[in-house]
């Protein structure tokens, strides 16, 4: 018993200790407090039998900030994004006032206003400190370790267990992937692909930032989160790290951006070997309604989960049904019902700018464009100013943060709005990196401000610039002039609807199965791909009696109708009577054949539609014409700009703060 006591008296003398000195260093807490959360260890202790130290270390950070304001270190200035973010409240508070279910949406803001509550004590601590480096240090090179433990589970462990809940792997082998989907600390794969994505920038920036061996422990990082990206087998995940990366490398500094010229043959190498092909590919069966019943079930379920966010935005485009009510209204806008066939994934648009606009409509869709546009607009003014009195690290975690938030929102286009506190956390930084550095240039001394003179190029730009940009314009010209040509002669397509029908003529409860096509989607899917076949074409033509010119010119395309009971033919040829006569053919094989599957259908045979004249190829030839027109305009401003102004030399900054060190 007196040995208890003893333990426990003495583990609370080291705990008070390591608290007292925390709040003499308060970049511990804030590095501790944030790195636990982003990382999702806060969960994962969870997981594992303790309670979440989220809102102690949340107590601790405002202890932190009692501290420093009783030291009179405690500074707090105003930054658009905080403006920006003020107006996305007030655009949940407006949503709420007509929500469809205010319990849900009153539950939804609650959780949100913790998010807030972070964001606020994150923000001040980093004004205060100045912290960010070793705060986005800690956050990146944390998950940079987590992606590489998945790494070992897959390649060295061969995903035995769960590694106490680091490395959970939720999904097996799907459609064009080739390992098992990894997730990290988290629930689901993509959402684990997408904080990847948010964070690899910030790997490179502070690449860039270091020297020596450090630089080295970095590109480690690097590798270690895109390796985990890989894992996760997230086509979101794909597309998105690759434009966010490039973007970085754009917006670093002129050393990193000749590094792009590498880039294809990294791309030529590392996507046939990777396997990220095949596994991208999987979208296009989406895309292709005739080819639905073969494409990745799960992407068949997004494109419905996403056409219900688009009618519940068409029914209240203004100001939505109330934010978080998605999932409540999804029943009475799903064309299935949600009975016959149940969603089997989570009820949520899977596309966050389709979900905003259900819930919000466009006051809400405004609201976010405007929190995200304050982000980059700050990022973008730190990276000026920052290169403008030689703080190099500022303006490479500025271009970092704004690179981070681009891959976030690509990635977000195939999924909801999911952690909002990792977004929170790039706007904190963001927000007081722009604070931190205004501050700086208006206290700085004018010898303090770096102004180089623009290097000299072996090439004049604006010599040679005209001399690439005009033949291209007129090349493109050409080409736009063909395009238009070629679309003077009038082209007519004729769509009709084919609809499945039970083959009994009784309407009565014994036929009511049959007659519910709606609530089996699968249907009317699968007599589309069963009656598409390579001959197709050449069956409806010869059908429909048409010459080898008229066949030549005539095309044939199947879709699932909207609602999902019936085929669209379209059909188009270069005489009227031609493409009416080839659509009212096609229809006729589709319905033989699906005779042919004896199944207790037909597809029943409408009126003869009505061509319409269309000019294929009329606006990309437009398109194209007023592409050269901005080449040639291009090309004439180049010739007559000065090349007298400034520009930061990144390698001759480097050389300063060597000297400077």
């Amino acid at each position: 018993m007196v040995s208890t006591i003893a333990g426990l008296v003495a583990a609370g003398v080291v705990g008070a200790s390591l608290v007292a000195f925390a709040l003499l260093r308060p970049t511990i807490i804030l590095v501790v407090a944030v790195l636990l959360d982003a990382t999702g260890l806060n969960g994962v202790l969870t997981t594992n039998g303790l309670p979440s130290p989220f809102k102690p270390m949340l107590g601790l950070v405002l202890l932190a900030l009692f501290v420093l304001w009783r030291q009179g270190k405690l500074k707090v200035g105003w930054s658009p994004v905080l403006t920006a973010l003020l107006i996305l409240v007030a655009a949940w508070f407006v949503t709420m006032f007509n929500s469809a279910d205010p319990a849900t949406s009153w539950t939804l803001f609650m959780d949100y206003a913790n998010g807030l509550v972070y964001f606020a004590l994150i923000y001040a601590l980093l004004c205060s400190t100045g912290s960010w480096k070793a705060m986005l240090s800690a956050v990146v090179a944390g998950l940079a370790i987590i992606a590489a433990l998945t790494l070992v589970h897959q390649f060295v462990l061969h995903n035995a267990g769960n590694l106490h809940g680091l490395s959970n792997v939720p999904l097996t082998l799907e459609d064009g992937a080739l390992t098992p989907r990894h997730s990290g600390t988290a629930g689901d794969v993509n959402f684990w692909a997408r904080t990847l994505v948010l964070v690899t920038p910030l790997a490179l920036s502070l690449w860039a930032i270091n020297r020596g061996l450090t630089k080295l422990f970095w590109v480690g990082c690097t590798l270690a989160l895109l390796g985990g990206i890989f894992l996760t087998q997230s086509r979101g995940g794909f597309l998105a790290v690759m434009p966010a990366i490039a973007l970085w490398f754009v917006m670093a500094g002129p050393k990193h951006r000749r590094m792009l010229a590498y880039a294809p043959v990294l791309l030529i190498v590392a996507i046939p070997i990777s396997g990220v092909g095949s596994r991208l590919a999987t979208l296009a069966d989406v895309g292709a309604s005739s080819n639905i019943a073969a494409a990745d079930p799960s992407l068949v379920t997004r494109a419905r989960l996403q056409e219900a966010a688009w009618r519940m935005f068409l029914d209240s485009p203004a100001f939505g049904h109330g934010m978080g009510t998605y999932g409540t209204l999804f029943p009475q806008y799903d064309r299935y019902s949600n009975q016959g066939d149940p969603v089997t994934i989570v009820v949520a648009a899977h596309n966050f700018y389709l979900e905003q606009a259900a819930d919000g409509g466009l006051v809400l869709l405004a609201a976010w464009a405007i929190f995200f546009g304050s982000i980059l607009f700050v990022s973008w003014r730190v990276s000026n100013l920052a290169r403008s009195i030689g703080r190099r690290t500022e303006h490479l975690l500025a271009v970092g943060v704004a690179s981070g938030l681009i891959g976030w929102l690509g990635a977000s286009v195939f999924l909801h709005l999911s952690d909002l506190r990792v977004l929170l956390m790039l706007a904190a930084t963001a927000a007081a990196l722009d604070v931190r550095v205004r501050w700086a240039v208006k206290a700085a001394p004018e010898s303090a401000f770096v102004i180089v003179p623009r290097a000299k190029h072996p090439v004049d730009v604006r010599k040679w610039a005209p001399r690439v940009l005009l033949p291209v314009a007129g090349l493109v010209a050409v080409l736009a002039a063909a395009m238009v040509v070629r679309a003077v002669p009038t082209t007519w397509n004729a769509q009709m609807d084919t609809q499945a029908a039970p083959s009994s003529a009784t309407n009565d409860w014994l036929t009511s199965y049959q007659r519910d096509l709606l609530t089996r989607g699968w249907i009317v899917p699968s007599f589309t791909y069963v009656s598409t076949s390579p001959d197709f074409e050449s069956v409806v033509a010869q059908r429909a009696g048409l010459t080898q010119a008229q066949a030549d010119h005539m095309s044939v395309t199947m879709a699932v109708s909207r609602q999902g009971g019936a085929i669209t033919i379209t059909a188009t040829a270069r005489d009227k009577a031609v493409a009416e006569n080839v659509a009212v053919t096609a229809g006729q094989v589709i319905a033989e054949r699906v005779r042919a599957l004896r199944t207790p259908y037909v597809m029943q045979q409408p009126r003869r539609p009505s061509a319409v004249p269309t000019h294929p190829g009329m606006m990309a030839g437009l398109g194209a014409a007023a592409f050269a027109l901005v080449l040639a305009t291009a090309a004439v401003v180049v010739r007559r700009r000065p090349d007298d102004s400034p520009e930061f030399d990144e390698e001759l900054e480097d050389e300063r703060e060597l000297v400077d060190a």
